[in-house]
């Protein structure tokens, strides 16, 4: 039977225009084994039953079978949300041959749009807690061409998280320094809900992440404002995609550029596939002429947008994260730990006391004299190349390609598939990674003050803002000292009534 995939994420941007998601409820969620219509009048989301029903079926009509002798294989959505344009969908294998089980589901969002805290633009999640079964052949094949077969079955337990994104647009250094700090916000501050009980978590509290979307990074150097040396180097990207060149125009990648040179602290451990695809954006709309990669090729005058520098806007990182590390060097050093810092490898009491022992404490259960011991001490330096090395052993990417071939969107959709080693991955231990309720206090008051702080800084700076801000102070002076006017008058009219 071919190899069929037991979990698919789709993420989804501009599911909607701006404007009416301005008058729309936020968003909402569904998760679990509700039918359609439950999933549907729970979570508002209207605007994803289309693409529901679209990604279900293709997902069924590919992989599914309904074979008495091989058994049955399909798929069903396990947990659906929207956060106004921004879409998440996860699916999971069911039938004969599915072997994934999933007992939690978690979910969260923020937002980092207008104002630093919108949800027009910002993150969705989705976390989910696995009972996996490795049934890799132990027994080598014995010449008959059956191939090895299990010598047992185990059943691991791992957790993967799902974070689609949707990142500040344009060209320019401004804009790129934007969306680094809304990589470092969403990272740092999304904090994931059980759906079963009121418990939390932190992205990296799942031992596999993948986090995708329009992440809006550019080339480098293309929003010169020189209008004539942005022609002119436009016109060199688009000489290199005529002649399919993509290691030129990546050489210029900013997302390259700040995980693989710049080191960017939140991305400690992120790794991409290789991409050997040509750029996903930004195409003009419609290209009714438009049907293979290769007219992208011939044409690329012609199909992309005048206006834009030709760039690689969607993509799809991965990290897999080390719970025996008690320092990453991703986060900011102030935020509270996630509950999943303990070890992997035993379940015997003594290790999970040690455990607990080297678990980061909340800044809820630190004493004085630990915390001015913390201040005087300098942290540890993080190993880049050790986080980075974990992930690559426990997630392999299979493919990573661009569907060009899509006519109706100014972007192009961007896929991955990987493997997940589950035994390096397994978190055996998982039933007691459990923060207490001041730990998860203290993580989420510690998220929210952040998202706050973010919101405030960028309202204060924000030219229009504080415009708005002097106008209407102004018309509340105007009306204060008019008010007083008419008060004053008001009486001496009076005293002049009883003088009469």
């Amino acid at each position: 039977m071919p190899l069929t995939p037991d979990i698919v994420a789709v993420g989804f941007q501009e599911l909607i225009s701006q404007s009416l998601g301005a008058i729309l409820p936020l968003g909402g969620s569904c998760h679990g084994d509700a039918d359609a219509a439950t999933k549907h009048a729970a979570g508002r989301l209207e605007y994803l039953d289309f693409w529901l029903k679209l990604v279900l079926a293709e997902l069924n009509a590919t992989y599914g079978s309904d074979d008495d002798e091989n058994g049955s294989t399909y798929y069903e959505p396990i947990h659906i949300q929207r956060m106004i344009a921004l879409g998440l969908m996860v699916f999971v294998k069911k039938g004969d041959h599915a072997r994934a089980v999933v007992r939690e589901v978690w979910e969260g969002d923020v937002g980092t749009g207008l104002l630093g805290k919108y949800p027009n633009k910002g993150c969705v999640a989705a976390g989910l807690d696995l009972d996996v079964i490795d049934d890799t052949p132990e027994v080598p094949d014995d010449g008959g061409g059956g191939g090895g077969i299990p010598a047992f079955q185990t059943v691991r337990r791992t957790s993967v998280c799902f974070a689609n994104a949707h990142l500040g647009p344009h060209e320019g250094h401004d804009y790129f320094l934007w969306r680094n700090d809304e990589v470092r916000h969403i990272l740092n501050t999304l904090t994931l809900q059980s759906t079963r009980e009121p418990t939390v978590r932190a992205l990296d509290d799942f031992a596999a992440l993948f986090f995708f979307g329009d992440l809006n990074y550019r080339l480098m150097g293309a929003g010169t404002p020189d209008s004539l040396a942005r022609s002119e180097y436009r016109r060199t990207i688009l000489t290199h995609i005529e002649a399919r060149r993509h290691e030129p125009i990546l050489d210029m990648d900013e997302l390259i550029h700040l995980r693989e040179t710049m080191r960017f602290a939140p991305l400690a451990g992120w790794l991409e596939p290789a991409i050997r695809f040509l750029p996903s954006y930004k195409f003009r709309i419609p290209q009714s002429s438009l049907t293979s990669a290769e007219k992208v090729v011939l044409l690329a005058e012609q199909h992309f947008a005048s206006n834009r520098v030709p760039a690689y806007c969607d993509r799809i990182m991965y990290r897999a994260v080390d719970f025996d590390r008690a320092e990453h060097g991703d986060t900011d050093p102030t935020r509270p730990r996630a509950a999943g810092w303990i070890s992997r490898g035993s379940d015997d009491d003594d290790d999970d006391s040690a455990a607990d022992e080297k678990r980061p404490k909340s800044t809820a259960q630190k004493s004085d004299e630990e915390e001015e011991e913390e201040e005087e001490e300098e942290p540890p330096a993080p190993s880049w190349t050790a986080a980075r090395e974990f992930t690559a052993a426990g997630i392999s990417p299979l493919a990573y390609s661009c569907a060009h071939e899509v006519t109706w969107s100014d972007h192009k959709p961007v896929a991955a598939v990987f493997a997940l080693r589950i035994d390096y991955l397994a978190s055996e231990t998982s039933d007691d990674r459990v923060m207490t309720t001041e730990d998860q206090d203290a993580l989420v008051g510690w998220a929210r003050a952040k998202q706050s702080e973010r919101f405030w800084e960028i309202t204060s700076a924000n030219l229009y803002v504080r415009c708005g801000m002097a106008v209407l102070f102004g018309f509340a002076a105007v009306a204060a000292v008019a008010w007083a006017g008419w008060w004053d008058g008001r009486f001496q009219l009076k005293g002049a009534g009883r003088r009469t």
